[in-house]
């Protein structure tokens, strides 16, 4: 199977994604020290985003129930995705721990995010490869699926503040996505 190629780092993208985890970083502090939401439950109605297909449940016509049971089937989705995709990033940087410290961003990014949901099963260990270019490659693979992922919960979100969650983590993914080489460090620090 060969890699999928991915878009190149430009000088536009670089600035949009350090945007975004501008964005990003400050939603995520809006978890305080013991892991809780400082602010509203993401998985309550909020009002709803601009241009956002979320309802309000005040309405006459909206089936609250149903609304809340599509956000809870998109937020049980998104934590076994986050799940699997912190246990890649760990697996690979166990596997090749050269890894470890360019991965570690992205680590704490997906710890981050998955404190803002409730906790779910741990997700399994994955398997590997052995060679590191192809752990870097199944790695951003999986990766940029996570944000298309996030992308579409964020569109299918009923509720505007879940909405909004979902999009600031794809946009938190998507900036340490591209600020990944395309080839993983060398053991000795360069690119392989």
């Amino acid at each position: 199977m060969s890699p999928v190629p991915l878009p190149s780092l430009t000088r536009r993208s670089t600035i949009g994604a350090a945007l975004a985890a501008v964005a990003v970083l400050a939603g995520c502090e809006a978890v305080d020290g013991t892991g809780e939401a400082s602010g509203a439950d993401p998985t309550t109605t909020g009002p709803p985003a601009t241009g956002s297909t979320a309802t309000d449940p005040g309405d006459p016509g909206t089936d609250a129930t149903a609304d809340v049971e599509v956000d809870d089937a998109l937020v049980d989705e998104v934590s076994t995705q986050i799940d699997a995709r912190l246990a890649l990033v760990t697996a690979v940087s166990d596997r090749s721990p050269w890894l470890a410290r360019p991965l570690a961003p992205m680590a704490h990014t997906h710890e981050a995010h998955r404190r803002q949901l409730p906790a779910g099963e741990p997700a399994p260990v994955p398997e590997v490869p052995r060679d590191a270019a192809a752990q870097w490659a199944q790695l951003r693979r999986q990766e940029a699926a996570l944000v298309r992922a996030l992308g579409g919960a964020a569109e299918d979100a009923r509720s505007g503040t879940l909405a909004r969650l979902f999009a600031s983590m794809s946009a938190g993914t998507a900036a340490h996505l591209a600020a990944l080489p395309e080839q993983p460090p060398s053991r000795r620090g360069g690119a392989t």
